[in-house]
């Protein structure tokens, strides 16, 4: 049954920290339920987990009992119930209530009057939301207080209210054209897709198991965003160069300049686990390129012998992820305010790094995947500051969810003199 897996997967996620997209992969991975029922599982999970805040607000607006003195089987089987009632209309409301006692009898007797009770109040009542600005939002979407705070800060309370509403919707499955093997329009004669703004990029309009095609077995495609793609495209690596991607896995970006320098020239890729470096060089080998040269570094600890050796150098350094919660809400719940600080010195660790290994004349991209200016401007500001043979070689770039149809991302050119 779809529910009970994903009521399994939310347990797993809940109770045993497990990642949710980790999670949900095992959860339908072990699961022999059909192509139709593990989609309405994983609907349940992600839905249940994104909007989580917001189905938590419901039952104790209601609930004589508080969520925390709830089995955690309880818990997870009402907030599943709610997350129907309120997202996903093709399930009729007396459906999800049934349901929901049902599961209630198998897991927990007891609770099945009380599952009923709250669901039916719910139903009667509505849905409630807080009166003040800054509470509403972010029961509404979702997010933690300290982040309605962050994004009110930087943007004001209308692009923030934008801002989170794009970061809850689904996004569009963005693939990048690998012209070692094929082009735009030979993929969009195999699959429905539309243009985008970047040559070698498309829009799949039928997403659903792109992974398992042919085209992206044979390394015709990889999926990857648009904001992604653009920082490769801004770090500009040409035929020939030597270039060092400091946090590479998965690979994304690596086999992205890779097939930018048309498989001329030589790459160092490097991350600090053997497991990912080996999700590399399977890209590498699924896309046919052979310039990759992966191995297990600590981008943070210098190298005299690699300094100033590169050509170009990208710093996609570790990040909150903020820029990408409608791809993995369960970020949220995970980061706390206390995380965004302590990344920053991480980042500017990582910068350093770089700027030793870039040679004179030579180029390093700083790049994020979260919205938060003090792990982006002010990480370039102030190394800017500390290195006065650096410069910004064009304009920043933070690109935005509900602006760019992107997810949230950073990028900062700096040219070393």
């Amino acid at each position: 049954m779809p529910r009970e897996l994903a009521l399994s997967i939310l347990l797993d996620i809940t109770e045993k920290g497990a990642f949710a997209d980790l999670a949900v992969k095992n959860g339908l991975a072990a699961s022999r339920l059909e192509k139709r029922d593990k989609s309405l599982a994983t609907s349940l999970v992600y839905g249940t987990v994104q909007n989580l805040r917001f189905i938590d607000f419901q039952i104790a607006s209601v609930s004589a009992r508080p969520i925390e003195s709830l089995t955690p089987a309880v818990r997870e089987i009402l907030r599943m119930a709610v997350h129907q009632l309120r997202f996903m209309d093709r399930i009729p409301g007396h459906a999800a209530v049934n349901e929901a006692v049902n599961m209630t009898k198998r897991h927990a007797r007891s609770a099945a009057s009380y599952v009923n009770g709250v669901l039916r109040n719910i139903q009667r009542r509505g849905f409630a939301l807080p009166d003040t600005l800054q509470a509403r939002l972010g029961v509404e979407y979702s997010v933690p207080d300290y982040l309605v705070q962050l994004w009110m800060k930087q943007f004001g309370a209308e692009e923030c209210e934008k801002l989170l509403a794009a970061s809850n919707a689904v996004p569009p499955l963005a693939v990048r054209i690998n012209p070692l093997k094929s082009s735009a329009e030979e993929v969009a004669a195999v699959c429905k897709a539309r243009k985008t703004n970047l040559e070698n990029a498309l829009y799949i309009e039928e997403p659903k198991n792109i992974a398992e095609t042919a085209m992206f077995r044979e390394g015709w495609l990889s999926i990857q965003d648009i904001g992604a793609q653009m920082a490769s495209l801004a770090l500009d690596p040409e035929p020939g160069e030597r270039v060092l991607d400091m946090c590479a896995a998965p690979g994304g970006k690596t086999t992205h300049m890779a097939e930018l320098m048309e498989n001329s020239g030589e790459i160092t890729a490097w991350d600090i686990y053997p497991h990912k470096v080996e999700l590399i060089l399977k890209n590498a080998r699924r896309l046919g390129i052979s310039i990759i040269k992966a191995g297990t570094h600590d981008a943070r600890i210098p190298d005299e012998q690699l300094f100033g050796c590169f050509d170009k150098v990208m710093a996609d350094v570790p990040c909150s992820g903020l820029g990408i919660l409608r791809k993995k809400p369960d970020i949220k719940w995970q980061r706390t305010e206390e995380d965004l600080a302590s990344l920053t010195a991480v980042q500017t660790e990582i910068l350093e790094n770089a700027a030793q290994c870039v040679r004179s004349g030579g180029a390093v991209l700083y790049c994020t995947c979260t919205i938060n200016r003090a792990e982006n401007e002010d990480v370039v500001e102030a190394f800017l500051k500390s290195h006065p043979d650096f410069s910004p070689d064009g304009e920043a770039r933070m690109l935005l969810p509900h602006r760019d149809n992107t997810d949230g991302f950073f990028f900062a050119r700096l040219r070393k003199r």
